[in-house]
């Protein structure tokens, strides 16, 4: 049996406040050839370097040892041991990127990013930088070359550059991330170890928006005859062709001509469209709105703005919109008889007056004039080709007025909402010149 004496001895670690010192002994039974010291390392919060203390073998001697003439001795080498106690609390430094995120454009040749290292900065560390492949490819894209990085004692930033690579091809936003790891003994990593930079889309990657044609289009409003009339399809193009990178959206508004006002008269009057990726072509459609107001011709225009997603807009970006009068906004006029309201009247040949009566409905805030005249040549026995009572009426602020003829013989009068239409015997001519009325206004 062996007894060994050890010894703890503190070299720049405390003791009592890095370890604890102690004094003992070991006995090796027969047959052992190896036995443990146990030391305990005391933590505390104050951030320090490496720290070391030695335990040393001090004498050995037998123990109940038969008669022997080789008893145990202490080596001349290897009699004592160092124990290091490592960096710890931070001592030499949490390094991780200042900033984790990066957006930059294809143009701009270039981008830095910073290491920081933050809580102590004692002593030399080091760690190492690599760049990693998401959408954008090394050496296409972007350029860099993996990288160890050295802090010196008290070092706080380092900087990593990065080449931009530009070129003419229409792409979508692209990205890679920087990598910190493999830190040196004694140096932390923070949360922020991946930086994840974004090469924006470019060259148009998200397309130019605009409308697809120039084209004017004419709506009524949707009456029972012009349903179909009453819709203007609209189609939103993305260009290039192969610029059709992630969803990008763009607003319409319809207005009146020359005016900010918005539309009552087309719906949707205001909204956004979507293109989703790879999407290029889109149709809007917009409908003439019904309603009870005689009305003239109304004019607008569609206009695009506010394109997200890194698009723009291109050269043709408004479309004219008329939508036609409707309810006869200028009047709806008709003739009949005023005795019964006929739409045809059968005379005997005799002297009397005929009294037709002339409605306009609709528009009879407006000061309009309507024609109507007489034809010849419809009856028979017509003579001649003259053409009697053409004049022009005009209406001021009434809805209507009536007519009256004097006729000699037999005529009948029909009418359209346009002309009256009167046919006459000859010898009602005859009548009129034996009265004198033979100039033209007569």
């Amino acid at each position: 049996m062996l007894s060994l004496k050890n010894q703890t001895e503190g070299n720049l670690a405390e003791a009592e406040v890095d370890f604890v010192p102690v004094i003992g002994f070991l006995i090796l039974e027969e047959g052992e050839a190896a036995a443990a010291i146990n030391i305990t390392i005391l933590e505390d919060d104050t951030p320090e370097l490496e720290e070391y203390f030695l335990v040393n073998l001090t004498y050995v001697e037998l123990i109940m040892a038969p008669v022997t003439s080789f008893p145990p001795r202490l080596d001349s080498e290897g009699l004592t041991a160092q124990i290091i106690i490592d960096a710890n609390n931070g001592a030499r430094g949490m390094i991780q990127w200042q900033h984790s995120r990066f957006e930059v454009n294809e143009t701009l040749e270039s981008v830095i990013l910073v290491a920081h290292r933050s809580e102590e900065a004692l002593g030399h560390v080091s760690l190492f930088v690599y760049a990693q492949n998401l959408e954008a490819q090394l050496g296409l894209d972007y350029i860099f070359t993996p990288v160890s990085l050295h802090f010196s004692d008290g070092e706080r930033h380092k900087n990593i550059e990065i080449m931009i690579l530009d070129d003419d091809i229409p792409e979508g936003d692209e990205k890679f991330q920087l990598i910190l790891t493999n830190p040196s003994p004694g140096l932390e990593l923070g949360q922020q170890t991946i930086a994840v930079i974004t090469i924006l889309a470019n060259d148009d990657g998200p397309g130019v928006l605009s409308f697809n044609n120039s084209e004017h289009f004419f709506l009524r409003e949707p009456a029972a005859l012009y349903v179909q009339e009453s819709v203007a399809v609209l189609y939103f193009v993305r260009e290039p062709a192969r610029g059709l990178f992630g969803t990008v959206t763009v607003q319409f508004i319809v207005t009146e001509v020359n005016s900010s006002t918005e539309s009552k008269d087309l719906t949707p009057s205001k909204g956004y469209i979507v293109l989703e990726e790879g999407v290029r072509l889109k149709a809007l459609h917009i409908s003439a709105v019904l309603d009870t107001e005689p009305e003239m011709d109304e004019h607008f225009v569609c206009t695009l703005f506010n394109p997200t997603g890194g698009a723009r807009l291109g050269a043709q970006v408004q479309t004219l919109i008329t939508v036609l009068q409707n309810q006869a906004p200028l009047g709806l006029f008709s003739i009949s008889a005023i005795e019964n309201r006929a739409t045809s009247i059968d005379i005997e040949e005799t002297n009397r007056m005929v009294y037709l009566n002339v409605s306009c409905t609709n528009g009879i805030d407006l000061a309009v004039s309507v024609q109507w005249e007489t034809i010849s040549e419809t009856a028979l026995g017509m003579r001649g080709m003259d053409v009697v009572f053409s004049i022009f009426q005009s209406f001021f602020g009434q809805a209507s007025f009536w007519l009256v003829f004097l006729y000699f013989g037999r005529f009948s009068i029909w009418y359209n909402v346009k002309k009256i239409i009167i046919y006459y015997l000859p010898m009602a001519r005859d009548f009129y010149s034996s009265k004198g009325f033979n100039d033209t206004k007569s």
